[in-house]
């Protein structure tokens, strides 16, 4: 398959209608289905956009049931070569979804909270991994980053994770949008009627494609 162009983010995010594009992914759960609905293809969905999800490397481990702080503590050359298994698999997801011709990539952040890390565990660990993930990533795909997180999720953390979207939920999370917007001028998913594009955890594909047929009727 020949290589893909990146779409810029204007072409994702914008349009003449200036109907914000939605972002269908329930509760930001990893291994839900991604779906993205753009106003530019609605009502025809025979080609929306395809996000291919992907874990960073904490979240790679955690869906193995692995602790990879316990065992990097136990261990750390064993945890430091589970670790490197962890990037190389997110590393592999990203390429298999470039060669399965997604249009982009969904890069769920998991660890950067309290309920897994510590600020120091993860930005010791995993945040430059995050990174090292996320930019072989930007190379080719829109990169869609969520942050998986609930109270006391370290947003000032991974705030400057390159990225072309930055999502997180204000209601577990606590951070709101003007807050988040301080530290990351990026375009951002949230809740936030303010955000350049909309998510919500309880919209279904029909409901997020009947909202944007609507928003388009009123403007």
């Amino acid at each position: 398959m020949s290589a893909q162009i990146k779409p810029s983010l204007s072409e994702l995010t914008l349009n003449p209608n200036n109907v914000r594009p939605i972002l269908a992914w329930p509760s930001g759960c990893c291994g839900a289905s991604v779906s993205v609905f753009l106003p530019t293809n609605v009502p025809s969905t025979n080609d929306l956009p395809v996000l291919a999800e992907v874990l960073g490397p904490y979240g790679q481990a955690l869906s193995k049931g692995i602790d990879l702080n316990s065992v990097i503590a136990d261990s750390p050359e064993i945890g430091e070569a589970m670790l490197s298994e962890c990037i190389e698999a997110s590393l592999s997801d990203i390429s298999v979804a470039k060669s399965n011709g997604a249009h982009g990539i969904l890069y769920a952040v998991c660890g950067a909270t309290e309920e897994h890390c510590s600020p120091m565990q993860y930005g010791g660990l995993y945040l430059e991994r995050d990174r090292e993930v996320l930019l072989e990533a930007t190379k080719w795909a829109f990169v869609f980053l969520f942050v998986v997180g609930s109270e006391n999720t370290y947003m000032d953390i991974v705030s400057d994770l390159p990225c072309d979207v930055m999502g997180w939920s204000i209601e577990a999370t606590g951070h709101s949008l003007s807050e988040m917007k301080i530290m990351s001028k990026g375009a951002t998913c949230t809740s936030d009627p303010n955000s350049e594009w909309a998510w919500n955890p309880k919209m279904s594909e029909t409901e997020a494609i009947a909202k944007i047929e609507r928003d388009i009727k009123h403007v």
